[in-house]
């Protein structure tokens, strides 16, 4: 259950929503704080007029908690570090957005909500907006102003964890799907409600998401299979619960309805998945089920029931598709690279007059981080230029999820594309989106944008050990970065020409106590970017134990 002042709070949200709404206002009018500018309803960046048709756009999960300054293991710094933890994010969220405008992607796919938490009575990334809702937009209006400089839309995802809701107040998944008066579905309706009100008219917003691959835990025993994984630990199953294809049906069509009920004008996906390969079966004979389960493989005329049934109240087809244990590979098409089944699914679309949106895509083994050739990835983007889907986005942009220094580290950063380091597939959106008639960026002649660059190691004020390492992300509008300097007290000390810009440095080098480290970014046009954080070098002597590096 929630807490006295939590429920407290709710109470206030939903009395604020529905005050603003009967006076005819635009939402949440009277929570802007003074410092806070009103979300900008006209403002256009100026590079390619916006997205406002077909185009390739990118996966950017994280870039709200990054904006929040939770991203990257924010959620678990030390208080004095929260502060030079969430300068760094901030400086990655703008470079992300920066960089994809410049390859000519028109829009990210975003998790409006976060994802934390996942268990109950922990920390998440409602936090601000329950404790402090004015603040909370605040930050959101920023990144959806910044989006809208760059000429870029945001597709915002409103389940992204499904046990988010829950776990904030104490229910369970099925408590939320299947009762619309459950604490965790009013809650999630408040957030919505609030969302769409105040975005509505927003130029960066493109259209809306229910979830994020829901269907893929539908039917299955998702209980049984929490408390018997030793990986995880056991409070992550406190608000797991399992749920029919059904039961999720129901859901998503109300929650769907209640956005249209506040904005006819943009439309609504899914967010699921492509269906697994014997959804259909599965559905009837449910993994938790007595008889279950059956893994039978559908029939094509199951698939197209499936995907048909799954989206009746969706203006959006939604698939997410990756070529993992040959689930691309089905009804005789071959080929661990192959991309043909888009074809089944386009047509699917087509007769039951929907768009159509390939939400995810990507190489699974090999991962684009040990193959930039990236096969599969290419033949999905070359098939959404054969068959103009209108809407697609690769899995992933520039993801560091466990720190703000390391991506390749865990399997959803196996798939991060980063001008640098995975130009290969960048070149390939960028045809992509030509194929499809996507606006261009326009170049810039002469070249005067200064390179992006940001340390995202060490954090300023941070105490380093002896030799450290540090650690650099840049970019330029050009696509090409010359070179990067890594400077200590003005003194040029390295240089890299290749991503990633990673510097081991000796003691020696450092000096003792604080030192300016700056690193400086070249383009080939001579432009210079520069980013500068203050760390102290070796042990302090105020160590008892301090012996020097």
């Amino acid at each position: 259950m929630i807490g006295t002042d939590g429920a407290w709070r709710w109470l206030v949200s939903i009395f604020v929503v529905l005050a603003v709404m009967s006076s005819g206002c635009s939402a949440l009018d009277g929570l802007f704080r003074e410092d806070c500018p009103v979300p900008d309803a006209t403002a256009t960046g100026g590079k390619s007029g916006g997205a406002t048709g077909p185009g390739v756009g990118l996966n950017k999960p994280d870039l709200f908690i990054q904006y929040l300054g939770n991203a990257s293991g924010g959620r678990d710094n030390a208080a004095h570090q929260e502060a030079a933890h969430k300068k760094v994010t901030r400086a990655m969220a703008e470079k992300a957005i920066a960089d994809a405008s410049d390859i000519g992607a028109p829009y990210l796919r975003v998790s409006a909500t976060g994802f934390a938490p996942s268990a109950f009575q922990r920390p998440g990334d409602l936090d601000l907006w329950r404790n402090d809702p004015a603040a909370y937009w605040c930050l959101f209006d920023e990144m959806m102003n910044d989006l809208s400089s760059e000429d870029m839309k945001i597709v915002p995802v409103f389940v992204w964890n499904w046990t988010q809701f829950p776990a904030m107040t104490g229910e369970t998944v099925p408590q939320m799907m299947g009762n619309p008066d459950s604490e965790s579905y009013r809650l999630l309706e408040a957030y919505v409600t609030e969302f769409v009100r105040r975005y509505e008219d927003h130029p960066a917003l493109y259209f809306y998401e229910l979830t994020n691959e829901l269907n893929l835990r539908a039917d299955l025993d998702m209980v049984g299979r929490c408390r018997n994984d030793e990986r995880g630990p056991a409070e992550l199953c406190g608000p797991v619960g399992n749920f029919s294809t059904d039961q999720m049906i129901v859901f998503t069509s109300r929650l769907a309805d209640h956005v249209r009920s506040l904005d006819t004008e943009h439309p609504v996906s899914s967010g699921f998945s492509m269906p697994r390969p014997y959804a259909e079966h599965l559905r009837r004979e449910p993994e938790y089920s007595l008889s279950g389960p059956d893994f039978t493989p559908d029939s094509m005329t199951e698939f197209k029931d499936n995907l048909s049934d799954i989206h009746r109240q969706m203006d959006i087809i939604s698939v997410h598709f990756y070529n993992r244990k040959g689930d691309n590979e089905r009804f005789g098409i071959e080929g661990h690279a192959n991309a043909d089944l888009l074809d089944v699914v386009e047509q699917i679309s087509v007769e039951l007059d929907k768009e159509l949106f390939v939400g995810e895509f990507g190489d699974v083994t090999p991962y684009v981080k040990d193959d930039k050739d990236a096969l599969f990835t290419r033949n999905v983007l070359s098939k959404i230029a054969e068959l103009k889907i209108p809407y697609s986005a690769p899995w992933v942009w520039e993801f560091y999820e466990t720190s703000p220094y390391l991506t390749y580290d865990r399997r959803n950063t196996y798939f991060t594309l980063e001008p640098g380091r995975t130009d290969i597939v960048i070149s390939k959106i960028k045809e992509a989106n030509e194929a499809l008639g996507a606006p261009t960026p326009s170049s810039e002649s002469p070249d005067n944008t200064l390179p992006r660059v940001v340390i995202t190691r060490p954090l300023e004020g941070a105490q380093m050990p002896c030799n450290p390492s540090i650690h650099v992300v840049a970019s330029d509008n050009s696509g090409e970065v010359s070179k990067v300097a890594l400077l200590i007290d003005g003194e040029v000390e390295a240089t890299r020409k290749t991503q990633p810009y990673r510097f081991g440095l000796e003691s020696a080098q450092m000096g003792f106590g604080g030192q300016r480290i700056t690193a400086k970014a070249y383009d080939r046009s001579g432009n210079v970017g520069q980013y500068t954080v203050t760390a102290i070098s070796g042990r302090s002597i105020l160590d008892p134990i301090f012996k020097g590096c």
